[in-house]
């Protein structure tokens, strides 16, 4: 598989991520422009998300966070990361019928580039908001509007059984969805790359993907994306990635039917672009774990 430069803004060093305050109540966090099309989003993206009736059996992913390792060479993972995020980390697609995670071309394609064995764990909490994701942080058990069961953020890092070398976290979306303001969204994305700074874990910030079937929750999300790579760019994370960079909205066979998820070969294409993305942060940890 042939690997085409990612585009990642990489942040030298880390540091505090500052008193951000609360939000204040649901309404203040809203936008009232447009608010009525940014609603039909949100009731359509979760309307997609809920398990269809059907006589097909719906997958299991199992209690997430799921485990992917490279096929070769094998052994002990040496590297470890986690992939934290909503559906579009869970890989939804097919109306619920299928599950492509992106972590895990990316555990096959850092396997190949590093050539050690190496682990990807992953949790898409379908539906969920960044907002919900800071509530649930310590929950062992959350079940998503897919069915689907994985654990919050902090759960998942306390109990992993080996130490991590990255997290990745990928939310938003379904903020934006309900119209919430992107200053609001970004403080939430904030709380949850603090959970895992107070974890001694590093993290990567991907803002959430195009939104090709509604113009103005795209344009939302431009904003959003904009203020998570300026916070970015400030030293509180590895760095940053717009996965519209990596899977253009302009590109048919990456995005299901939907407009709303990835399809299996844009997951597949996100994990091979972000393998690039991450390769030289975790040659840089290594480098100095043994300085």
């Amino acid at each position: 598989m042939d690997s085409a430069p990612a585009h990642v803004t990489h942040v030298a060093g880390t540091g505090a991520h500052g008193n951000h305050g609360a939000h204040g109540a649901h309404g203040q966090r809203t936008k009232g422009h447009r608010g009525s099309r940014r609603i039909q989003f949100h009731a359509m993206a979760h309307q997609i998300e809920r398990p269809i009736a059907t006589v097909k059996k719906m997958p299991n992913l199992g209690h997430m966070p799921i485990v992917f390792r490279s096929q070769s060479p094998a052994g002990s993972p040496k590297y470890s990361i986690l992939c934290y995020g909503d559906s579009l980390t869970a890989g939804f697609c097919d109306k619920g019928m299928k599950f492509e995670p992106y972590g895990r071309t990316l555990a096959k394609m850092l396997g190949t580039l590093l050539k050690v064995p190496c682990e990807v764990l992953v949790c898409g909490h379908s539906g969920h908001t960044a907002s919900e994701m800071v509530a649930n942080m310590d929950q062992t058990t959350i079940t998503d509007v897919g069915g689907q069961v994985g654990k919050g953020l902090r759960r998942s890092l306390m109990e992993m059984s080996r130490p991590l070398d990255l997290v990745l976290l990928m939310t938003g979306t379904n903020d934006i969805g309900k119209g919430v303001e992107p200053s609001a969204v970004l403080e939430d994305i904030i709380k949850l790359h603090e959970i895992c700074r107070q974890h001694g874990v590093p993290s990567m910030a991907l803002s959430p993907p195009p939104i090709p079937m509604n113009t103005d929750a795209e344009a939302t999300r431009r904003q959003l994306r904009d203020l998570l790579a300026m916070w970015s760019s400030a030293g509180h994370v590895e760095g940053f990635v717009d996965p519209g960079q990596l899977v253009p909205s302009n590109c048919p066979k990456s995005w299901d039917p939907d407009r709303l998820h990835f399809s299996p070969e844009g997951s597949q294409l996100l994990g091979q672009q972000l393998a690039n993305a991450v390769l030289p942060i975790l040659r840089r940890k290594r480098a100095a774990s043994r300085a």
